[in-house]
């Protein structure tokens, strides 16, 4: 349940609460390994029966979170202010910090299955979200590292509404702070996040039925994308742009 989270961080009065969520997540038993890369990645469950994701994080990914000048914690926030933005949630998930480790709790989603799973309106919903980001988060857009297939999970109320969660919390965003004056950077950026975001929808996200209204939905999230530019400028953009038309046409052209 998601619920159950936000019911431990409710603890955080009590006196000592995060020696003790620290305490509680260290002697947590591993139940099931989901990566052992750059930093360890796992399902475990505590002394009371409660599951939840682990990520502790090694050097490497640290570095790799801090390519664009940021430490982790302005990531971090950078993430959520972006994801608010786009009105996606992010899973509940709490930073604790021992030393020079970090680690990342987040709720366990019981039953929660992949958003090429999902209903047609939770895809849309997405797919508007990740448009906006472009015009809603005015200091950060996702890294290609975190616009990956398994980003996203859905899991369903009690009432059985559906409810989409960016599940893969690692942090990894650069700032948009000079892109105005570095009018090829904005250009490149905004080009390869549309790319990466039209590749990840046409291959892994929807069904072939579901490509128009989901690209429908994406092209209106990205507005008027030419506003972002003056006369002559965003070549690239207007490239990728028109690759996402002719995607909502059920053509998925040639990239070099």
């Amino acid at each position: 349940m998601v619920e159950v989270l936000d019911n431990i961080l409710h603890e955080k009065c009590a006196i000592g609460f995060e020696n003790l969520l620290r305490k509680r997540v260290k002697e947590a038993t591993p139940v099931k390994l989901l990566s052992a890369h750059d930093k360890v990645v796992e399902v475990v469950e505590d002394i009371n029966g409660r599951r939840f994701v682990r990520r502790i994080y090694h050097k490497e990914a640290l570095d790799d979170i801090g390519i664009g000048g940021l430490d982790f914690d302005e990531a971090w926030e950078g993430m959520h202010k972006m994801f608010a933005k786009a009105n996606i949630r992010i899973v509940p998930s709490f930073v604790l910090k021992d030393g020079g480790v970090i680690t990342v709790v987040s709720e366990y989603l019981e039953g929660a299955k992949a958003l090429s799973e999902s209903s047609l309106e939770s895809k849309k919903h997405v797919a508007r979200g990740l448009g906006e980001l472009i015009h809603s988060s005015p200091h950060y857009l996702p890294t290609g590292a975190m616009l990956q297939r398994d980003m996203f999970h859905v899991v369903e109320d009690s009432a059985g509404t559906e409810r989409v969660y960016l599940t893969d919390v690692d942090p990894y965003v650069f700032p948009r702070r000079g892109m105005d004056r570095l009018k090829w950077i904005k250009d490149s950026s905004y080009a390869d996040y549309m790319t990466l975001v039209g590749g990840l929808f046409w291959d892994d996200w929807c069904r072939e039925d579901e490509r128009e209204p989901v690209f429908s939905a994406l092209i209106v999230g990205l507005g008027r994308l030419h506003d972002e530019f003056e006369s002559g400028e965003g070549m690239r953009s207007m490239m990728a742009f028109s690759n996402l038309l002719m995607m909502k046409s059920g053509i998925r052209p040639e990239i070099d």
